[in-house]
């Protein structure tokens, strides 16, 4: 193993309930695929329902046995992620993996609806809690995307 190159077919069998931040392009799209191939069942946290759900149609026409839902979650709000852990605990009583994948790439200065800077809080989200209605997962990742890591800064935004 330590010779050969890893893939998803080294992926073994998962039966646990996911969420996937930003998980309708890019990575987290494919990390919902390839989750879902494998029998996890996924729940996309997307700020566009019809972006979600457009994802999860792509998903089904390959895996039609996937075990897919779709919750709107954006995480420049307070409220919304409120609302979305309210919403799952309510719905759900656990959560195997939180993966947080959602980020902002190449911006300007800008303020969330709550008065917090938009970069900030994106990097990484606050795991899904909010006035007191945490989302406890068993697991939690943060990544970040090889384009992200290589973004050029203005020379007076460096640190």
């Amino acid at each position: 193993m330590l010779n050969s190159k890893w893939t998803c077919e080294n992926i073994p069998g998962q039966s646990g309930r996911v969420v996937v931040t930003g998980a309708n392009s890019g990575i987290g799209y494919e990390v919902v695929r390839v989750l879902a191939q494998k029998g996890a069942e996924v729940i996309l946290a997307v700020r566009s329902l019809e972006k979600g759900d457009a994802a999860i149609a792509q998903i089904l026409e390959e895996n039609p046995e996937a075990k897919l839902s779709v919750r709107l979650l954006d995480l420049a709000s307070l409220a919304s992620i409120k609302s979305f852990a309210e919403q799952f605990n309510m719905d759900f009583w656990k959560l195997d993996l939180l993966i947080n994948n959602a980020r902002i790439l190449a911006h300007q200065y800008g303020e969330t609806k709550g008065g917090f800077e938009s970069h900030f809080w994106y990097e990484p989200s606050p795991a899904l809690c909010a006035d007191g209605s945490p989302l406890y997962a068993a697991q939690a990742y943060n990544w970040e995307s090889d384009r992200q890591r290589k973004q050029q800064w203005p020379q007076d935004e460096q640190v």
